[in-house]
């Protein structure tokens, strides 16, 4: 009787640890997803619509922030949680910063202080992926696929709303970030990856070959980033690969 309940407190656990790690998945994703919006909004020079996205987009951000407390309860994280959720709470306020919601713009010392926390951010999160990989929960190789898609986005068009790309405008993003062209050189060697992965299982590949098609149609733009910007079309197709990556089936 006690090594049964022993056996199913550690399924509980294990449970636990695996709902936790797909909450953080998703913040991932919307992490990126803000600093892209947060870009976009200072290109489009304060665009209602994009600034409507970022109020609501940050405020669910925020939510599953708050929720990780409950999630992580009884995994011996609270370092860690902490660490995220002070990072977070921090990441958010820059994203919808007044400057940005009113003026449609930012200065150089907002759009570093974003940088220096999504980097801040990104570490906390891969803290708490490498504490539970050591219980045994590993994550999802699509959803990892879907977050450096949205990534790329982040920095491209990060890369865009700068005055010129980036080279003579400094910020910390050049020493925190890879630059677009070589994070897009690793989704096209980690989609070659998933296919062989998954070549048996006929649904995901199909979901895979269609997510190379449409990675076709902005890689050569991600490779050439500095050259000619076109962030409305990446993150339009960005978009659509992180939700064929996502989808359920």
């Amino acid at each position: 009787m006690g090594a049964l309940l022993l056996l199913a407190g550690q399924a509980v656990a294990q449970g636990d640890s695996a709902a936790l790690l797909a909450s953080l998945e998703q913040q991932q994703l919307a992490s990126y997803r803000l600093q892209t919006l947060f870009h976009l909004h200072s290109i489009q020079e304060g665009a209602e619509n994009v600034g409507g996205q970022l109020k609501a987009e940050s405020a669910s951000f925020l939510t599953q922030l708050e929720q990780l407390d409950e999630q992580a309860s009884g995994l011996g994280l609270e370092t860690e949680i902490k660490a995220v959720q002070d990072e977070g709470r921090k990441f958010a306020a820059i994203v919808v910063t007044d400057e940005l919601l009113e003026q449609g713009y930012v200065d150089l010392h907002t759009v570093n202080d974003l940088s220096a926390s999504q980097h801040a951010l990104r570490e906390g999160y891969q803290r708490l992926e490498e504490q539970l990989a050591s219980k045994g929960v590993k994550g999802n190789p699509l959803q990892d696929q879907a977050i450096l898609m949205q990534r790329i986005a982040a920095e491209y068009v990060r890369e865009s709303a700068s005055l010129d790309g980036g080279s003579a405008i400094y910020d910390n993003a050049q020493d925190l970030e890879k630059p677009v062209d070589q994070l897009a050189q690793e989704f096209r060697q980690q989609l070659a990856s998933l296919d062989q992965q998954y070549a048996d299982q006929a649904q995901v590949s199909q979901k895979l070959k269609k997510v190379g098609i449409t990675f076709a149609y902005i890689e050569k733009s991600l490779q050439n980033y500095k050259e000619r910007s076109v962030p409305y079309v990446v993150s339009r197709y960005s978009d659509k690969i992180v939700g064929s990556l996502t989808a359920s089936n």
